[in-house]
């Protein structure tokens, strides 16, 4: 009966070891997924930081200046979508 009670308690201790394993690598794969996804976060930063300063979109067409009346129109526009109705 001891025997068994040993065996028994080894196995816990080689799962448990075994368990203890595999969450020690996957928490190293998420901190290495962490890092590269930091690393794209600060290109994609610095893309964008340029764009804005380059006064290009993210589609690298020049931003037009609008004109007074056009940005009244987009205000009412957002304000009309803002009730449920077709803009003008």
């Amino acid at each position: 009966m001891e025997e068994q009670t040993e065996i028994k308690q080894e196995e816990i201790k080689e799962k448990s070891k075994s368990l203890i394993e595999q969450a020690n690598e996957a928490a190293e794969r998420i901190e290495k997924a962490n890092k590269q996804q930091e690393e794209l976060l600060k290109k994609n930063e610095e893309i964008m930081t340029r764009s804005i300063l380059g006064g290009r979109s993210e589609a690298n067409i020049p931003k037009k200046e609008l004109t007074e009346e056009d940005k009244v129109r987009e205000q009412a526009n957002t304000y009309i979508k803002s009730l449920g109705m077709k803009p003008i």
